[in-house]
């Protein structure tokens, strides 16, 4: 059985697709050099000509699934790939943005000597494009770490490396931005954590992500004034009877009156 599936989300990319792809072609050559089985899964929802010829290309030079759908939602597109996918690990990009070279090779290991319970994210995000930035990811076990927090600021992207099994029991929750409700990945990032997973960043480890002018889901979500989409109560079986929401909200209301 493959060890690591790493998965590209694409839609609309075009010639902006090919540095994402060279990105996980560099991190399963990584892999391939310390012994570990890797493999690829393209994932095309709704893509246009240009998205969809340059895959073909590039399968004439690497052996890799690719698979189309129609559903306009990259929650959807994400659970399909999980679906598809027969891997121990996963580990997602989308079709505009770039692991560091060794991010794969540096999840696979830290998960094993780590809790089979994490979620991995890279310790840095540098945003480029049309924005600029930089930006950490919080470790859920760092002692400054403050859930309550999440109520306002999602803390991780979604391009999170974990165990196949956690996608497979919390699946994402397609995005309705219709009826006003989105950020599938906030959402799952509470639900994981209301279920007793613990959100992790790998030392020394980057993401590089793209902002552009096109209209992202991101801007198509804030410009909707979107909110969050509900999470179900735990499915673990834990008689608590608080969630990660209500937790965080019992934080900001004991840090108030401290205050």
């Amino acid at each position: 059985m493959t060890k690591v599936d790493a998965i590209l989300n694409l839609h609309r990319e075009g010639e902006m697709l090919l540095p994402s792809f060279r990105s996980i072609q560099r991190n399963l050559k990584v892999l391939d050099r310390q012994g570990v089985e890797a493999g690829l899964i393209v994932v095309l929802d709704c893509p246009d000509p240009s998205t969809r010829q340059l895959i073909g290309k590039l399968q004439e030079e690497m052996e890799f699934d690719s698979t189309e759908i129609e559903v306009s939602d990259l929650s959807r597109s994400r659970n399909h790939a999980v679906n598809r996918s027969t891997a121990e690990f996963i580990g997602f990009l989308d079709g505009d943005d770039l692991w560091c070279d060794d991010w794969l090779l540096r999840c696979y290991q830290f998960i094993n000597i780590e809790d089979a319970r994490s979620i991995l994210h890279p310790s840095w995000n540098v945003v480029f494009g049309t924005k600029r930035m930089l930006y950490p990811h919080p470790d859920q076990n760092e002692r400054t770490f403050d859930l309550a927090g999440m109520r306002s600021t999602n803390y991780w992207t979604a391009l999170s490396f974990a165990r196949r099994q956690i996608y497979l029991d919390h699946p994402y929750r397609p995005n309705q931005l219709e009826e006003g409700l989105g950020y599938e990945d906030w959402s799952w990032n509470f639900e994981t954590i209301e279920n007793g997973y613990v959100h992790r960043t790998v030392p020394e480890t980057t993401h590089f992500i793209r902002y552009k002018t096109s209209a992202s889901l991101r801007d198509q979500t804030n410009a909707s004034a979107c909110l969050r989409t509900p999470i179900p109560r735990s499915t673990t079986g834990s008689t608590s009877p608080m969630n990660a929401e209500q937790i965080a909200t019992a934080s900001d209301q004991l840090k108030a009156k401290m205050e």
